[in-house]
């Protein structure tokens, strides 16, 4: 939230007023994220509000800041990543298509010599081209970190249930095989209904299973 802020206000006080309104409903949808969050609203549905706002901002940026070649386009390269951690998969190939959709549209727009407005000066946008590629790669270094420890998590709780269903099993086959015959050695012992050599041969066995 703090980040497209920061760029909402940068992109304003440098003369281009619409790129920095754009980025206002991102900064807004990401404040109340939390508290749709706690009143159990769908992480799916969250993330895909928030990914369309997003894209619908890097294309007005990049109208209003050269088109196609605009330095906002780098962070289109963003969304499908975000999108398969926050969402998975299926929330990515589609917003690698609306990603990829962008693109054609402003390399149609430049292949047709058509113009678009350029809110910045060169000097500007080559200094917001070098942010954008730093800022894509910081990022992507910290999504990939975020998923790879996601991913280590579950499969750390997977091998905890496993070992817990191990010791269950275990638990289960000592009371159903070695509990059962020592109870029943127990109760003839008690009857006198056992010889000794029974009762050395039942105790033995049931050595035999715990081992």
């Amino acid at each position: 939230m703090f980040f497209t802020l920061l760029f909402a206000c940068l992109y304003t006080g440098m003369g281009s007023a619409w790129s920095g309104a754009s980025l206002l409903p991102i900064s807004a949808w990401l404040g109340i994220t939390p508290l749709l969050l706690r009143r159990g609203v769908s992480l799916q549905w969250i993330g895909h509000c928030a990914f369309a706002l997003a894209w619908a901002s890097f294309g007005v940026v990049a109208y209003r800041t050269g088109g196609f070649s605009s330095p906002a386009l780098v962070w289109t390269f963003l969304l499908p990543l975000t999108c398969h951690a926050a969402c998975g998969r299926a929330a990515a190939i589609l917003w690698t298509g609306m990603s990829a959709l962008l693109l054609a549209a402003f390399y149609a727009l430049e292949l047709c010599g058509l113009q678009t407005p350029h809110d910045l000066p060169a000097a500007t946008l080559s200094a917001l081209r070098v942010v954008g590629y730093l800022g894509v790669v910081a990022t992507t270094i910290i999504v990939l970190l975020v998923m790879d420890s996601a991913r280590q998590q579950a499969v750390d709780a997977l091998r905890r249930a496993e070992r817990a269903l191990e010791r269950q099993r275990i638990l289960s086959a000592m009371h159903d095989g070695a509990g059962s015959q020592l109870l029943w050695l127990l109760l003839q012992a008690r009857r006198g209904a056992l010889e000794h050599v029974a009762l050395l041969a039942g105790l033995e066995s049931c050595l035999a299973d715990l081992r």
